[in-house]
């Protein structure tokens, strides 16, 4: 009992200790995701959380998936390096299991920014002001939209 939690918690270890922005080529940044804050105190909480979540399924590109707070596919895109043929183990590694980074430079914040304003107009939700920014986390990156 004692040995395979002893292995668990190593394994947990070497999966946290991973930096997936390490591979990044130079002055480029991880997007982990867009946030959307709902400004409007004349609907209700229920209805602005709502509004949040739809909004937040609507920002482009989506950013890596995670499992328990890691990036594995990120991971293992990174871990097989550059491929040299188009099939093996390394390639199967990359482009199957392997997911390639999303960069902020892939993202486009005028046009998620429309894309709100519109979705919010059409549903209702007129004279709305939306407003685009991000914030930096180290080699990370994240969209904030008001």
């Amino acid at each position: 009992m004692n040995r395979n939690l002893f292995v668990v918690a190593i394994l947990l270890l070497f999966a946290a200790s991973c930096s997936v922005t390490k591979q990044l080529p130079e002055g480029e940044l991880l997007y982990i995701g867009g946030k959307v804050i709902v400004k409007d105190n004349s609907v209700s909480h229920k209805e602005r959380k709502a509004l949040q979540s739809k909004l937040n399924e609507i920002t482009r590109p989506l950013p890596n998936k995670k499992i328990l707070g890691l990036r594995p596919r990120l991971f293992f895109y990174n871990l097989a390096g550059n491929v040299k043929k188009e099939k093996g183990f390394r390639h199967w590694l990359k482009f199957t299991i392997g997911e390639a980074p999303v960069l902020f430079s892939q993202v486009d914040l005028e046009y998620n920014r429309s894309l709100l304003q519109n979705y919010s107009e059409n549903n209702g939700y007129f004279n709305t002001r939306t407003s685009a920014d991000s914030t930096k986390f180290g080699k990370k990156v994240r969209a904030d939209y008001t």
